[in-house]
């Protein structure tokens, strides 16, 4: 009798392992944002993996009316530590407008953190920038 309650609690014990793996074992979203003079962005996504980021969400609006327009894109940090800078998004809608993006990012050297960046520009011409608080993958 002795043993099988040494097996039930063996059992139990392997059952509940997944469940305190540590940040990793489930998937963890992020959420960054910036803001400056004339537009806003906003980069949501859940870790994948070491290599992987899905439900990736940019969004950027525009908050002026100066003829200028707002891009967005992904900025991510490989485990080289070199920096991934993903292309930008362009919204040309104007004033009070905002679009947002979805996709999704991998890279074969990994990613260690991730961030965004929103640009102003005058035509191809970039003005400015702000970039949200780079966020660290639980998988690494």
């Amino acid at each position: 009798m002795r043993r099988i309650g040494y097996l039930v609690a063996a059992a139990i014990a392997a059952a509940t392992l997944p469940l305190s793996a540590g940040p990793a074992a489930a998937a963890s979203s992020a959420e960054v944002n910036c803001s400056t003079s004339g537009g806003s962005g906003t980069g949501k996504w859940t870790w994948s993996s070491k290599y992987k980021l899905s439900n990736v969400r940019l969004t950027a609006r525009d908050l002026a009316a100066d003829g200028r327009h707002v891009a967005i894109r992904l900025v991510t940090l490989k485990s080289n530590d070199t920096m991934h800078y993903w292309p930008y998004h362009h919204m040309y809608g104007g004033n009070g407008n905002q679009d947002t993006w979805t996709s999704s990012a991998n890279d074969t050297a990994g990613i260690k953190r991730a961030n965004i960046e929103l640009a102003i520009f005058n035509g191809k011409t970039l003005i400015r920038e702000c970039g949200g608080a780079s966020k660290a993958n639980p998988y690494w």
